[in-house]
């Protein structure tokens, strides 16, 4: 009888060692709230990309996701950029955020290059440089 229970303290022991390190990983994962990956990096990739960016058409081999939370609780901005990118599949990513419901909106005070895309509180910031070859497409969500 006092080997079932020695046994059931060790998994009680095991469970909570176990909860503790998942709680400190998740803890270390949203404390630096700026973080820039790629699909290949698993973990980032399915807790940190919004669901927006994981449907949207990747129009380059050579891109960077980034994540950030400016404050660390309200609203994210998650941004892609493309870069040695042919500039003519900027019409992908306005195709994606027209069957995703945002509106182009006409803001003179964002920068030459840019467009801004709204849906609700939402908003899309979709910039192209010629010059650079990049494209990027930024996500601001607003909790």
């Amino acid at each position: 009888m006092s080997l079932f229970k020695s046994s059931n303290i060790i998994k009680i022991i095991a469970f909570f060692i176990t909860c503790m390190g998942l709680a400190l990983v998740l803890a270390y994962l949203f404390a630096n709230t700026s973080y820039s990956y790629t699909k290949d990096n698993y973990v980032k990739y399915h807790l940190l990309t919004l669901k927006e960016i994981k449907g949207m058409p990747f129009i380059s081999t050579n891109y960077s996701i980034e994540y950030d939370s400016p404050d660390g609780t309200s609203g994210l901005i998650n941004s892609v950029l493309f870069s040695n990118v042919d500039l003519k599949k900027k019409s992908e990513l306005v195709n994606y955020l027209n069957e995703l419901g945002f509106k182009k909106h006409e803001d003179i005070f964002w920068i030459k290059g840019g467009e801004i895309w709204k849906k609700g509180d939402d908003r899309v910031r979709l910039i192209q440089d010629n010059e650079r070859k990049v494209i990027i497409i930024s996500f601001e969500k607003n909790d």
